[in-house]
């Protein structure tokens, strides 16, 4: 789906999050269920903020994942205040129960990986005497050692055989990324998602918050009553929203309105390529914005058909949105798949920083 660049994709002070509802994305795990084509989900909230500032490798999952959805408010505030529409908050813990409830002729079979010691088969029995669309085809508690104690052959052939078509992981934000990142190519099950506290949810270990707190963005306070431990882990949350707020927010919004009252604000985006080289490059000149998104998108799937690395070339680059930050994204995880790499180079100003800012360093040239 990635590699096709075909993703309403942005990239929000470094993470990626895909403009897509409840409904659109119920849609996109059945087209990948038809398919038996692999769909890695992550859910950004707060959290992932706090380790993706922390972690390269943590922020790189987000990046290569296949599709990203909102799951907290703060995610849409922020995605909000830089300029980013999204249609609303798909939280794990929705798309879990929206699947559930469906009937089915053919109920999706889940497996579940992780929980406290017993909260996954605790879940999988409760599942399968409640739901009509789901049904728990096995449940795998794998204690709390390390990566890659969790990745033995053995949990993977059990996983693998159990004929599951979503994989549901919870074992620690950080390490369910990393397990995936590990495992992705040899788990054969389609869908493999990190769902948060749906196991817990499922298990009845834990009580959701009520809709009402929900729908405030409150759900942290309910969360914070039932899992008191919890109150640190959004403390750390907090704080790397406050940074994200006056480092991120404030100078864009400062960029946008000294721009937005100067004469010359450069021109519409422009983008310029040559093939013949050992790289493909493209010259990317004035602004890009949601505008020009579909011209980039040409001009990427263009620059992937020749099957060489990218160079994009931003000399001339006056600014650039989240949105066309999204397909850079996209291209950047589709040349990774191919064993290509990107690179970009003559970033300066405030295009450099919202670069950096977003997560792209890594591919950064002077």
């Amino acid at each position: 789906m990635s590699s096709e660049l075909s993703q309403n994709r942005s990239v929000v002070l470094g993470l990626p999050l895909d403009a897509v509802s409840l409904g659109e994305a119920i849609a996109i795990i059945d087209g990948a269920l038809a398919a038996r084509r692999r769909l890695f989900i992550s859910t950004p909230n707060a959290s992932f903020y706090t380790n993706s500032r922390n972690s390269e490798a943590f922020r790189n999952s987000l990046f290569a994942s296949d599709l990203c959805l909102a799951d907290g408010a703060p995610v849409l505030w922020l995605a909000s205040l830089m300029g980013v529409s999204l249609p609303g908050r798909v939280a794990g813990s929705d798309l879990f129960e929206a699947l559930s409830v469906r009937k089915l002729e053919k109920p999706i079979r889940a497996y579940f990986f992780g929980g406290g010691e017993g909260v996954a088969r605790a879940a999988c029995r409760r599942v399968n005497a409640t739901s009509q669309g789901i049904t728990c085809v096995g449940a795998h508690y794998p204690g709390f050692g390390n990566v890659a104690d969790m990745s033995n052959a053995d949990t993977i052939s059990k996983i693998n055989r159990s004929g599951a078509d979503l994989l549901v992981v919870a074992i620690g934000l950080v390490r369910g990324q990393e397990w995936i990142m590990r495992n992705r190519e040899r788990i054969k099950i389609p869908v493999v998602a990190y769902l948060g506290a749906v196991i817990n949810f499922e298990a009845g270990r834990v009580a959701r918050a009520p809709s009402t707190l929900r729908k405030f963005g409150l759900e942290w306070l309910w969360r914070v009553k039932e899992e008191p431990t919890l109150a640190v882990r959004y403390a750390a949350d907090l704080w790397s929203l406050m940074r994200l707020l006056f480092l991120g927010v404030v100078p864009h919004m400062v960029h946008s309105i000294i721009r937005g009252k100067s004469r010359t604000v450069g021109r519409d985006g422009v983008i310029t390529t040559d093939w013949s080289g050992e790289r493909a490059r493209l010259a990317i000149i004035g602004r890009v914005d949601g505008a020009s998104t579909l011209e980039l998108r040409a001009a990427f799937l263009k620059a992937l058909a020749t099957g060489k690395s990218v160079t994009l070339a931003c000399d001339q680059l006056s600014s650039i949105k989240p949105v066309a930050l999204g397909q850079i994204a996209l291209l950047w995880k589709a040349l990774q798949e191919r064993g290509r790499d990107l690179e970009i180079t003559g970033l300066r100003g405030y295009p450099l920083w919202l670069v950096k800012i977003s997560g792209f360093g890594a591919v950064v040239r002077p």
